[in-house]
């Protein structure tokens, strides 16, 4: 996996896992949802990761459906600067299902209103193309990785009791670079040990 905005694992299909690298520029303190209550959260400004899943071969549940969903942000702000990238490099990996942008996105996970926020930029997009690899197992697997720390218990987590799929990441650069690698071997042993 090379350090592009956009890598794919994985070779067929529209199922499988997801990472998003999310920028914030700023912190902010505001309600993510219902997620604990609604009362507002504070996140620091900094790099985060989300793991998500996308189980469905077609419709809005399949990988490049739910991608272009978060490159997206309602009619207050343009799409995230990925989104071209993101659709091109859907097209090259040969995703199939629709690839215009959507006209109208409505805030329903805790990770929208992350992504909807001015200060929030979508920098990078890892995507898992496996049915078999589970956000469970990535987000277990991210919690063991140096410099991964859980800023807002429950984000994104409603199926997956006492966990976060959100990860704040206070690393250098070149942590970056070496995760890229070591995702790259942890989908290729997980995938292996789902196939044995």
């Amino acid at each position: 996996m090379q350090n592009h905005p956009v890598s794919v694992l994985g070779a067929s299909g529209n199922a499988g896992a997801y990472l998003l690298r999310i920028s914030l520029k700023a912190p902010v303190t505001t309600t993510f949802g219902r997620l604990q209550g609604g009362r507002p959260l504070p996140l620091a400004a900094g790099h985060y990761l989300y793991a998500g899943s996308a189980r469905s071969q077609r419709g809005p549940s399949s990988l490049p459906r739910r991608l272009l969903r978060h490159a997206c942000r309602t009619a207050v702000l343009p799409p995230h600067r990925i989104y071209a990238e993101l659709v091109a490099t859907l097209i090259a990996a040969d995703f199939t299902g629709a690839f215009s942008q959507q006209s109208t996105k409505t805030l329903h996970w805790h990770i929208d209103y992350l992504l909807e926020l001015a200060e929030a930029e979508l920098t990078a997009v890892y995507v898992l193309r496996h049915p078999d690899v589970r956000e469970v197992t990535l987000v277990k697997w991210l919690a063991s990785r140096p410099h991964t720390g859980t800023p807002v218990a429950g984000f994104g987590a409603s199926d997956d009791p006492g966990a976060s799929h959100l990860f704040a990441v206070p690393a250098e650069e070149f942590w970056w670079e070496e995760f890229s690698a070591q995702l790259r071997t942890w989908f290729d042993d997980t995938v292996g040990a789902v196939a044995v």
